[in-house]
């Protein structure tokens, strides 16, 4: 008398499951049969799906400096003289990623782009 015994996986990865089979043993007074299954992982890479770049990052320490901010200030005024989120149709998403490709524009004009550090991987004194 054999029991119904499964082996639970998502939907997603049914393709990955290659072969299950029971194992038969000794009577353990039980109904149940320990279960093999050999599995394909499988490990994805992260892309990004729409193919785009994230946003390089601007050097926010150059707002310390008065000009820049004062320059900032001035551009993003400008830039969003004519933006408005009046517009009821608009789904709130659209609105969102309209406001940030604006302010991140103007921003990328007036800060220039974070100079990337790249530590050693060796020691000079070894």
């Amino acid at each position: 008398n054999i029991g119904a015994d499964f082996v639970i996986t998502r939907q997603k990865d049914r393709n990955d499951v290659m072969d299950t089979r029971a194992m038969r043993g000794a009577d353990c007074s039980t109904d149940h049969l320990m279960l093999r299954t050999k599995i394909k992982f499988s490990i994805d890479n992260k892309h990004n799906k729409s193919g785009a770049r994230p946003p390089k990052k601007l050097a926010g320490k150059e707002l310390r400096n008065n000009k820049t901010k004062a320059a900032l200030v001035e551009e993003l005024n400008k830039a969003l003289e004519g933006w408005n989120n009046s517009d009821r149709d608009k789904n709130i998403e659209d609105c969102w990623s309209e406001l940030k490709t604006t302010v991140y524009d103007t921003a990328e004009k007036v800060i220039p782009k974070q100079k990337r550090k790249h530590q050693d991987w060796f020691d000079e004194n070894d």
